[in-house]
């Protein structure tokens, strides 16, 4: 299976939508890291999602797109699969 996903340009209000950009596509300077926090391991699969959310759209930073391919990745895992959705945003 091939996922071929184009995030286009931000605008905060999709984040409140659902959105987000993949993970191994964001690069967040040291300094922000430092003041909003790391991910919250407590998530048992979702803290990206959680990450990306604090400072994407509580943290409200500045975001750059840059419109090229960065990741190549394989699909599946526990995100990814609609058996194991509900455990998403569960805290272990």
């Amino acid at each position: 299976m091939i996922r071929n996903w184009v995030s286009g340009r931000y605008e905060k209000t999709n984040v409140k939508k659902g959105w987000l950009p993949l993970h191994p596509t964001v690069y967040i300077k040291k300094e922000c890291m430092d003041k909003w926090g790391l991910y919250d391991e407590s998530y048992k699969i979702a803290a990206d999602s959680d990450l990306l959310v604090r400072y994407l759209y509580e943290a409200d930073l500045k975001v750059h797109y840059l419109n090229k391919y960065i990741v190549k990745m394989r699909m599946g895992g526990l995100s990814t699969d609609a058996g194991k959705s509900k455990q998403k945003w569960g805290r272990i």
